[in-house]
């Protein structure tokens, strides 16, 4: 417990030194290696059309010997594996090449290796290694610091303070969990994010507030959440009005209201997810 105490004190001094006014350039292939056009173009999918890349990646690999492709290219291709397993909502099945893919751009290639050890962090958190998920999170942030000044995609930084603030609010610090989705914010509004990320970011926001009690500021971000949804019958949007009940409830504006939102929700909440809202509902 120490040693993530530690970890995560120093996390925050780095999170507030970050700088995230930078512009960030696309990354180019100007290194003194055979890149694989096949692969930079996998690449260039991988961030705003994760399915397609996962496509190309499976042709890659039927009309390739990935054995006797060279070392570059190689390891290259499992880290664009390892993050079309994580994009698509499956197991890091291929752990023991990416983890020779982190020790290898190590030695050659920052932004690569930036991003793989942001994979690696991924492996660890669903182990519920949350100490060695956050070390090599917060080793990105300082690779990207020392080496790489304009970072290329600004939905990579979005994402790896994302993934820190999640890391911060499952240990029930909300401080740093502010920050870093705050960061996330930042680097959200230079483009190349999905339409729901903002949504999503805000919504992450104002629990936080929530989990505080600062309940003012807790509605005001559900509220910027719930004004960028246009699909009124999703999950996440019903979410919301979830948690903007409970805040009438918790904040003792209009508790009875609240009570009869909340059971209003979770009765035409399917079977299969209303284990959370219930816990959530107790527990507040």
């Amino acid at each position: 417990m120490k040693k993530l105490y530690s970890i995560l004190s120093i996390s925050v001094l780095l999170l507030v030194l970050a700088n995230c006014t930078s512009t960030p350039k696309p990354w180019h292939a100007d290194k003194p290696y055979n890149i694989s056009p096949e692969l930079l173009h996998i690449d260039s999918l991988m961030w705003l059309q994760p399915d397609s890349a996962t496509r190309e990646l499976s042709r890659f690999w039927a009309n390739y010997n990935i054995n006797s492709t060279d070392a570059f290219n190689k390891h290259y291709f499992n880290l664009l594996v390892s993050e079309a397993l994580f994009k698509g909502g499956y197991p890091q099945s291929n752990r023991k090449r990416l983890l020779k893919a982190v020790d290898y751009f190590d030695t050659t290639d920052y932004w690569l290796s930036a991003r793989a050890h942001y994979m690696n962090g991924v492996g660890f958190k669903a182990e519920d290694s949350v100490a060695e998920a956050l070390y090599e999170y917060l080793h990105v942030l300082d690779i990207v610091d020392e080496h790489i000044p304009t970072p290329p995609h600004p939905r990579f930084m979005m994402l790896i303070h994302c993934r820190l603030g999640d890391l911060f609010s499952s240990q029930y610090m909300q401080e740093p969990a502010i920050i870093c989705y705050e960061n996330a914010l930042k680097f959200n509004a230079l483009g190349e994010c999905m339409p729901f990320e903002k949504s999503t970011l805000l919504h992450e926001l104002g629990y936080q507030y929530d989990k505080l009690q600062k309940y003012d500021t807790a509605l005001y971000y559900y509220d910027e959440a719930l004004s960028l949804m246009s699909d009124t019958s999703n999950i996440s949007y019903q979410n919301l009005l979830f948690y903007i009940a409970m805040l009438d409830c918790t904040s003792g504006e209009d508790f009875d209201n609240g009570i009869l939102k909340a059971k209003k929700l979770v009765s035409q909440i399917p079977e299969p997810h209303r284990d959370w809202r219930l816990s959530v509902y107790k527990t507040h």
